[in-house]
């Protein structure tokens, strides 16, 4: 447990320490002492936060070895080495020497953008996996209305299978990642649209692959600037997928292309 006393006695140090640079002669040494003084405080404060999260080992604020070189308080190799042995997964943020003595609003702004490195990628993360909870669902949907895989089965089965499907659809829908996209009332109602034009492929591959195939091919046209092949592009799908946003853009056309692989793998069918 962290000993609030200690915690108190570092803090009063650090105040004393603090007042005591008046004595020194040039602001420069000034500047740097209050720098290295300023450095184990965020330190230390930073320890206490680490330990109050992680709850797994317990150090004592007055028992992390400090030392005391030349009227300079430093990190000793030993705190280091406790840092290192805590287990909480915190982002580190990295701090050039050279940032310590730019102005605070500089060092806060460069902080601020290697957060901003780590928001994206946790973004991209979270995309990735909403993407790969699509596709499993578009899967499972397609399997319970394939007549191909289905028909040959008799009744006792085909139901076990069903079962089977409906019951991983409602594990995987358990899981729920969201990238939040900012869309206006026009951009929502256009992915809505599209979301439906969508579904309707889906429904259609049961009783229709060949025209569901084509079908789908073209929405994708309709989601490039050039046309694939010798297909066309759906100008009701195309007019719907211009009202959303970019993001919504690129993951409707992932989406798509999935699900003409997953066609082209089931039925196999003349091009026209």
């Amino acid at each position: 447990m962290l000993c609030q006393t200690a915690l108190d006695l570092q803090c009063i140090f650090f105040k004393v320490a603090l007042t005591q640079l008046s004595v020194l002669t040039t602001s420069d040494d000034q500047n740097y002492h209050v720098m290295r003084i300023t450095r184990l405080q965020d330190r230390l404060l930073w320890i206490q936060w680490v330990r109050a999260l992680t709850h797994k080992q317990e150090y004592e604020l007055g028992e992390l070895p400090l030392d005391f070189n030349d009227n300079q308080v430093v990190i000793s190799p030993d705190t280091v080495s406790i840092i290192d042995k805590m287990d909480s997964p915190l982002p580190h943020i990295m701090e050039s020497s050279d940032m310590a003595y730019s102005k605070p609003k500089d060092r806060l702004v460069s902080i601020l953008d290697q957060i901003e490195l780590k928001v994206e990628q946790l973004r991209r993360d979270a995309s990735r996996l909403e993407e790969e909870k699509d596709n499993m669902l578009s899967t499972l949907d397609t399997l319970k209305n394939s007549d191909e895989y289905l028909d040959p089965l008799e009744d006792p089965d085909r139901e076990d299978i069903l079962r089977y499907a409906e019951r991983l659809s409602m594990r995987c829908l358990t899981v729920e990642v969201m990238v939040k996209v900012q869309r206006d009332d026009v951009q929502q109602d256009a992915l809505h649209q599209v979301n439906g034009l969508i579904d309707s492929l889906v429904i259609a591959l049961k009783n229709d692959p060949g025209s569901t195939r084509h079908r789908c091919a073209a929405f994708i046209n309709a989601c490039s600037s050039q046309v694939e092949g010798q297909g066309h592009s759906d100008k009701t799908f195309e007019t719907a997928i211009l009202g959303c946003t970019l993001d919504d853009q690129k993951r409707i056309k992932k989406r798509l292309q999935g699900l003409l692989d997953y066609i082209d793998k089931v039925h196999t069918f003349e091009l026209q």
